[in-house]
């Protein structure tokens, strides 16, 4: 066909992205999810630049997406769209009041109809040209309601649905052996970020830090599953202790009010046991410190003797107790000048660097790809990509753009044509992250081709 090059558009109506809530009025600590959902009539040929919004106000935690997600069919406003989720993320509200997630802003080339008809070998056919449009995600609005005043003093921020099972073992032990306090919270809400209940033991126990242990489920309403918490402690003196009830206090999302669960309180026997036999550390029982301090043991070995006119003063011994550790100091001295100066040139130094960090991730995504994890090795070739581009160009990661890039690699006399091999892949792979799954012979194709253009720019950048 001849004429005027063919140009199509695409509306608001033919592609949009969505910013779904599965709630808009919670408590503060109550889980939600917001799904960013694309909604298009028309094929998608390739991703630009990605921008989705701050979650300003919320403890966020991403709910992982299939890389190799199908696009489904979703009937919208009396109309079908194939629909794809761009991102997940489960949100917890940290302050009361309405909070606005505001616009996020995608770019991405559809294949759209020209309008034009050419006459093929199977008839007339409409002309698809690749058309390039930026979209707008909908703020949103949730409300959040502050949780009732009335808080029980041992409440420290749970919120939901939850059990609790308290157990102690041994209960009764010897001095300097442990004492295990385990506290398993069980149900769904935001496990994941509640303190843990506070266990007063007593003084003349040795106390250790606690282990947590999470098996947890990311759900839309929060996480589901349970934490377990152990507290280890050693009694170091005999006699019969005593650990007040344990409480664990939570916002009950059912009946939206404060549920307090408690433990019995705990009795603890402890005899008197063997000081050298202490079953963390070397520690010793109270009641043993001053006969270890007042008597010795006897010394039964034969005694060795040293002549009156050797002495160590004067001998090659001495003299080389004090010329070796000079000399380690001059040359550790003189290393240290040496990388000092090195490093300085931060800017230099990172420079130089730059190749040697992105082969390293380049491997890492060639891993990726001989496993078929097609999420991973993209995402690491994006890593390589961006990072050799703030090493190389002296710029931080954040304040990277490809419009930036484009500038720097053609001051520094790098021609059109590699530039844009770069801009391809970026593309390519912002794209391929949410696309449906690919081939590995594509997968192996960027791989080759991003090797082939970090090494053509260092050729490049040597002769400069």
């Amino acid at each position: 066909y001849g004429g005027a090059a063919a140009t199509g558009t695409v509306s608001a109506k033919d592609a949009f992205i969505r910013a779904i809530l599965s709630k808009d009025k919670v408590y503060e600590q109550e889980g939600f999810t917001v799904t960013f959902r694309l909604y298009t009539t028309l094929n998608v040929v390739d991703f630009g630049k990605i921008q989705f919004p701050e979650f300003e106000g919320f403890m966020v935690e991403e709910i992982d997406i299939p890389a190799n997600q199908q696009l489904k069919m979703e009937h919208y406003n009396g109309k079908n769209y194939y629909t794809a989720d761009l991102r997940k993320t489960l949100l917890f509200p940290q302050r009361s009041g309405p909070i606005t997630i505001p616009s996020g802003r995608l770019e991405m080339v559809f294949s759209a109809p020209s309008g034009r008809r050419v006459s093929t070998f199977f008839g007339s056919q409409e002309v698809m040209v690749d058309v390039k449009k930026a979209m707008v995600t909908n703020p949103v609005t949730i409300h959040v309601s502050a949780l009732p005043a009335n808080k029980p003093e041992s409440f420290s921020g749970a919120v939901g649905t939850f059990t609790f099972s308290p157990t102690i073992t041994p209960a009764k032990v010897k001095a300097n052996e442990p004492v295990t306090v385990k506290l398993e919270i069980s149900g769904m809400g935001n496990l994941k970020l509640i303190k843990n209940p506070e266990v007063k033991f007593p003084s003349d126990f040795e106390v250790y830090d606690p282990t947590v242990n999470n098996s947890l489920t990311v759900t839309t309403n929060g996480f589901t599953g349970k934490r377990v918490i152990e507290y280890l402690a050693i009694p170091r003196s005999e006699g019969s202790y005593t650990i007040p009830a344990i409480e664990f206090a939570y916002f009950d999302m059912n009946s939206r009010a404060y549920r307090t669960l408690t433990s019995p309180a705990y009795t603890v026997q402890v005899e008197k046991g063997d000081p050298s036999k202490a079953s963390v550390g070397n520690f010793v029982n109270q009641q043993d410190v001053k006969v270890e301090q007042d008597i010795r043991f006897l010394k039964t070995n034969e005694p060795a003797y040293h002549s009156r006119t050797n002495f160590f003063a004067g001998s090659i011994a001495y003299g080389l107790w004090y010329l070796i550790p000079f000399l380690l100091f001059i040359v550790g001295y003189s290393l240290n000048r040496k990388r000092a100066k090195e490093n300085a040139n931060v800017a230099l130094m990172r420079t130089k660097k730059a190749n040697k960090v992105a082969v390293k991730r380049l491997k890492a995504a060639e891993k990726h790809l001989k496993d078929h994890n097609k999420q991973s090795f993209y995402e690491e070739i994006l890593r390589a990509l961006w990072g050799y581009f703030s090493d190389k160009l002296s710029i931080p990661v954040a304040n990277l753009s490809k419009d930036n890039i484009d500038s720097e690699l053609s001051n520094y006399g790098i021609d059109d044509k590699l530039i844009g091999r770069f801009m391809q892949i970026l593309n390519t792979c912002e794209f391929a992250r949410y696309a449906p799954a690919e081939s590995n012979a594509q997968m192996g194709d960027i791989y080759a081709d991003t090797v082939s253009a970090i090494s053509e720019m260092q050729s490049k950048l040597k002769k400069k």
